[in-house]
């Protein structure tokens, strides 16, 4: 597999995690795990480290192109 190939689909899989944890905080969805509810801070925490993922792999994506 290519690399521009892998990091594509990286950023894509990156950007769906970032968006289900977006539409989490905003709909204010309920996450239980077995016992454990799940704080809305861990999808803050998720949105923000998965959005500069997609925004890192953005930029070696314009990167690789240009070079």
């Amino acid at each position: 597999m290519k690399a521009k190939t892998y990091l594509f689909i990286s950023g894509l899989i990156f950007g769906v995690v970032c968006l289900g944890h977006l539409l989490r905080i905003v709909f204010s969805w309920p996450l239980v795990i077995g016992a454990l509810d799940v704080p809305m801070a861990v999808s803050w925490m998720g949105m923000i480290i998965t959005a500069g993922l997609v925004v890192w792999v953005i930029a070696m994506l314009t990167r690789e192109k240009s070079g």
